[in-house]
């Protein structure tokens, strides 16, 4: 089974650094075994705390600060961004602009969150026009990024709603979202959540203003328990909503607050953020594709071919984590000023949670669906160097790195999943014999067909919830949450 790969037909540095960075989604995984049940607590290594013992920190949030907006993941300083005005009966750009302060921000699972007392809330978030993707091997319209960026909203314990982000429409009213969902919204006190479900590649969305209809701002909840999620396509949620495993991928399957990081976040009562972007591996990407000119390429193609080997999306995501906005480097978009995450920016997390590999052990740098080769040396050694940069940047952090749900014994060749289990649990043994005793090997569950499967065989709805009690249960052992 192949990805379907896509094309693009302008040279803009925006759309061709899309269309590069989708040629990297991850493989299709087309064999599995149902002889592997979850693992209670993913078979985390490591003492359990005695909890006995233990005081954790309260699930429960309290209002703190000043009233304001809080932002919850990695958001850059604001620039002054052009927002187009647009013609409300067509929703069609008109000849002018305003220019405002606006924060960029790309992560999937960033969030808005605010507290207020009013009639309703309106949040700014623009949203830049995109040209359409297209379909590489038919040539036909694949989707439109630009009209296509899930977030979803949640206000106070009411259900969770989906919604769309779209270009010249940059005011989104709470009360009308709710509406339109038939959940009941009355003026009052109310707390909200705006969450990004569409990952990184996709690039920026702008967020720049709050506004409260007949009321006013409060101080926000914030909560003491916080887990990151470092990831790939699994950790952002790819192909989640998709009701089949070859249905294609596309932003309205992808939806990072049902993903597994997310869930089990609300299980323990803490904030999640979470940097993850398909395709991406520790020691080498699912596909760095080069483009290779062909005999019968015109002079043209020759030509656009060259910019894309020039703009191909090499940088791993131990390199992308070190970002706040990760589609801003040399080499995925050069003409961007590269912003480096300041770590000192939001309080450091008690839980980090690594689920990496996957890629590097189905490369597939030609799309002739056989693996390029997986070698274990460099990716310990490679991994190695990137979990001691996690515990460099935090310190007392219990961090959990994970075995793929997607790498069987039967894909991307025999023994694959046994292979990566031992060269992952061999490098946290090398690190907590050189005295971290706060890094642990757990082993998500092997999805199988028995879950059920999403988009491009990518874990389920089904997967996700058992892969966040296994993970929450992981941590429970180790903090008493």
């Amino acid at each position: 089974m192949s990805l379907r790969l896509f094309r693009d037909e302008t040279r803009s540095p925006l759309r061709r650094a899309l269309a590069v960075a989708l040629l990297a989604l991850p493989a299709c995984v087309v064999k599995f075994t149902d002889r592997y049940s979850p693992i209670p607590n993913g078979g985390v290594t490591g003492p359990a705390a005695d909890c006995s013992q233990v005081t954790p920190l309260p699930a429960e949030g309290a209002p703190a600060g000043d009233p304001r907006v809080r932002l919850i993941g990695r958001f850059a300083d604001p620039v002054q961004t052009e927002i187009p005005v647009c013609d409300p009966t067509t929703l069609k750009p008109t000849n002018d602009v305003t220019v405002v302060p606006a924060r960029p921000f790309e992560y999937s699972g960033t969030q808005i969150q605010f507290r207020f007392t009013g009639k309703n809330a309106l949040v700014n978030i623009h949203l830049p026009p995109r040209a359409p993707v297209t379909d590489r091997v038919s040539g036909q319209p694949a989707f439109d990024p630009g009209d296509i960026m899930l977030f979803t909203l949640v206000v106070d314990d009411l259900p969770p709603v989906l919604f769309k982000v779209v270009p010249c429409n940059p005011v989104y009213s709470v009360a009308s979202l709710l509406a339109k969902a038939g959940r009941p919204f009355a003026p009052g006190e109310h707390t909200v959540t705006v969450h990004r479900n569409s990952e990184a590649l996709f690039g920026p969305a702008f967020f720049y203003d709050v506004a409260i209809e007949e009321g006013q701002l409060l101080p926000p909840i914030v909560r003491p328990r916080r887990i990151e999620i470092i990831g790939d396509s699994i950790s952002c949620g790819y192909g989640i909503l998709g009701l089949t495993a070859t249905c294609p991928f596309s932003p309205a399957t992808e939806d990072n607050y049902s993903a597994y990081g997310s869930l089990a976040a609300r299980m323990l009562g803490a904030e999640v953020t979470t940097e993850c972007w398909s395709g991406k591996g520790v020691y080498q990407n699912y596909s760095d594709e080069k483009f290779p000119d062909e005999p019968t390429d015109t002079p043209e193609q020759k030509k656009l071919k060259a910019e894309r080997r020039a703009a191909a999306p090499g940088e791993l995501m131990p390199l992308l984590w070190t970002r706040t906005l990760p589609s801003r480097g040399p080499l995925t978009l050069p003409e961007a000023p590269e912003i480096k995450w300041d770590f000192t920016k939001q309080d450091q997390p008690q839980v980090v949670v690594v689920n990496l590999g996957t890629n590097d052990v189905t490369r597939d740098d030609n799309f002739d669906n056989v693996p390029d080769g997986f070698d274990p040396v460099p990716y310990k050694d490679k991994f190695e160097v990137f979990l001691k940069d996690v515990r460099s940047k935090y310190k007392d952090a219990h961090v959990f790195v994970a075995l793929s749900p997607m790498v069987s014994d039967q894909f991307p060749f025999p023994d694959a999943r046994g292979i990566m289990r031992t060269s992952t649990r061999e490098l946290v043994e090398r690190l907590n014999a050189a005295g971290d005793a706060k890094m642990y090997f757990m082993e998500l569950v092997e999805q199988g067909f028995r879950y059920g499967l999403g988009c491009d065989y990518h874990p389920s709805l089904e997967v996700h919830r058992i892969m966040a009690e296994q993970v929450a249960g992981a941590i429970r052992s180790k903090l008493c949450w």
